[in-house]
């Protein structure tokens, strides 16, 4: 027998989000995060995405911006809400994370269609030592598509691909689908399997991500 896991794009509707403006200035927003990889490392181990994305389209890089803790998720969060976790959570408390001032919420509200995935479930930001979420926490959220994938996985591949152009194929085809259905978005991907334990790794990203811009 033969068993595939697919994601889907369906169309969603909610009465609680107001109509974008017809307009071509609003901007999409689309976040690619890497763990464990620093400014000079990817100068280092990205150079065609450097050369033909970062050099050639008007991208600025942030030198101010730097790590504030020791893992992922004290320094995700700040960046996610705009709050240090010691402002909204500790772990004396036995809550999920539904409340989080997140900022794919805001754009939410304003009518954006909003993407969360991380590609390592058993390493989940939210999940890893935590309750995680009790409800999906973005309008496509992937964790259980990972999930599913994550027990036919191995040696970084899926049914004979590699896994990050599994991944990357989805985020390809979402960005390709809400151009067609003229809806603004804010997608969030962090990647973390390959690069977490191997930083050499993470130079198989680059040839991946430049097919994105």
């Amino acid at each position: 027998s033969y068993e595939k896991v697919v994601p889907l794009i369906p169309v969603l509707e909610s009465p609680t989000v107001r109509k974008l403006p017809q307009t071509p200035d609003l901007p999409n927003i689309l976040f690619v995060g890497i763990d464990s990889v620093s400014r000079l490392q990817f100068d280092r181990h990205f150079p065609i995405t450097a050369r033909n994305v970062i050099s050639g389209q008007g991208f600025h890089t942030m030198y101010g911006y730097n790590k504030v803790a020791d893992n992922t998720f004290p320094n995700l969060t700040p960046l996610l809400t705009g709050l240090y976790v010691e402002n909204l959570w500790n772990e004396t408390m036995n809550a999920q994370f539904d409340y989080f001032p997140f900022i794919w919420k805001e754009y939410h509200r304003r009518g954006y269609q909003t993407l969360y995935m991380e590609d390592a479930p058993i390493m989940h930001t939210y999940n890893y030592e935590k309750k995680g979420f009790a409800d999906p926490p973005t309008d496509y959220y992937l964790r259980p598509y990972y999930l599913a994938m994550d027990s036919k996985t191995k040696d970084y591949c899926y049914l004979g691909r590699v896994e990050l152009e599994v991944y990357y194929e989805y985020l390809l085809d979402f960005m390709r689908a809400m151009s067609a259905r003229k809806q603004k978005y804010f997608a969030f991907h962090f990647m973390a399997r390959l690069t977490h334990d191997i930083l050499n790794n993470v130079g198989y990203f680059d040839p991946i991500i430049d097919r994105l811009f």
